[in-house]
């Protein structure tokens, strides 16, 4: 299978492009970026001859069976609504669009050709989280009453300031460009939707947009659902770390699920009726090999598999994500 990248950023760098080329299945024959010095590098770097700084050049010159779509949020729209019109499958990064209705736009052009249309919500292709996916809807521990989600740590500064202030900005901030990853989570493992979401935060580093946001939310079935998302913590410490923490509380026991704060270091525990679980290990911390080879499966077959986000997952994360951030700043604005 052909692939083509837009965008060679930071994710694709670290991410998407060194899993591709480690599948046999996949061929990188293309890349397409606006920065010129960036394109060639990574062109070099990755072994790819076919260089486009027009994305729609890209698309209608060089034969694809996959976009992966690793622009900045904004420019997310434009090249899933060409590679639909020109038939292309499509993974694309999250968040998917700055708004819902250019997200379900993306969702109508992408069904309409016929095509799969993944979004990277890696977590869902971590072996622990497909566990808790497992033991939820085996419903050996009963309903899920409270579900909490803890991420907080230093933010994208590792990847340069140019970057971070990008995300504070364009991305909408840590409840947005990675809370929707928790609200996603939320959806998946109770198969439910939310019914209110309520939230407020921090804003420590003078951003328009929250350092901290603390969500709470009630889904339709009456659970409980907390998302604490930050990206203010530990930069100026010593040494880094960060909280990655998952509990949910069900009706016959609980689940909860650490990472840290070595970088692939997970704890997990499972206290159910008729056994407990508790279990340490390494984890890889981006399984994006185990997302381009569901991906595959997934083409192959003409439905997502193994769990993968559709489409109308990313747009729905989205929009709770970004109802979470409006609720805060609303919030704020009345404090002023």
């Amino acid at each position: 299978m052909k692939v083509g990248l837009v965008g060679c950023g930071t994710v694709a760098g670290y991410g998407h492009l060194p899993a591709i080329k480690s599948i046999k299945e996949l061929e990188l024959v293309a890349l397409s970026d606006i920065n010129e010095t960036r394109l060639k590098e990574y062109g070099e770097r990755f072994g790819v001859k076919n260089l486009f700084t027009d994305y729609r050049e890209m698309l209608d010159s060089i034969e694809l069976d996959l976009v992966t779509v690793s622009t900045s949020l904004n420019a997310h729209y434009e090249v899933v609504i060409e590679s639909a019109k020109r038939g292309i499958n499509v993974f694309c990064e999250k968040p998917l669009a700055e708004t819902t209705e250019k997200g379900w736009q993306m969702v109508r052009a992408m069904n309409e050709a016929g095509k799969i249309f993944a979004v990277n919500f890696e977590n869902r292709a971590k072996p622990y989280i497909r566990r808790i996916k497992d033991i939820i809807k085996s419903g050996e521990l009963g309903r899920p009453m409270m579900m909490r989600f803890i991420y907080n740590w230093a933010g994208g500064r590792w990847a340069g300031k140019e970057r971070y202030e990008r995300l504070m900005k364009e991305g909408m901030g840590p409840i947005v460009d990675c809370g929707v990853h928790y609200f996603d989570l939320v959806r998946w493992f109770s198969e439910d939707e939310f019914d209110t979401i309520t939230a407020d935060g921090i804003f420590m580093e003078g951003y328009e947009i929250p350092d901290h946001v603390v969500a709470l939310c009630r889904l339709k079935s009456g659970a409980l659902v907390v998302i604490d998302e930050s990206w203010v913590y530990t930069h100026n410490s010593k040494d880094r770390t960060y909280l990655l923490r998952i509990d949910i509380e069900c009706e016959k026991g609980i689940i909860s699920y650490q990472m840290g704060p070595a970088p692939r270091e997970v704890e997990f525990k499972c206290y159910g009726p008729n056994e407990t679980m508790i279990e340490k290990s390494e984890e890889e911390e981006k399984p994006f090999i185990t997302m381009y080879n569901d991906i595959i499966k997934s083409i192959k077959e003409g439905k997502l598999v193994n769990g993968l986000a559709s489409g109308e997952d990313g747009v729905k994360a989205t929009e709770y994500a970004i109802k979470a951030l409006e609720d805060v700043l609303i919030k704020n604005s009345m404090r002023r």
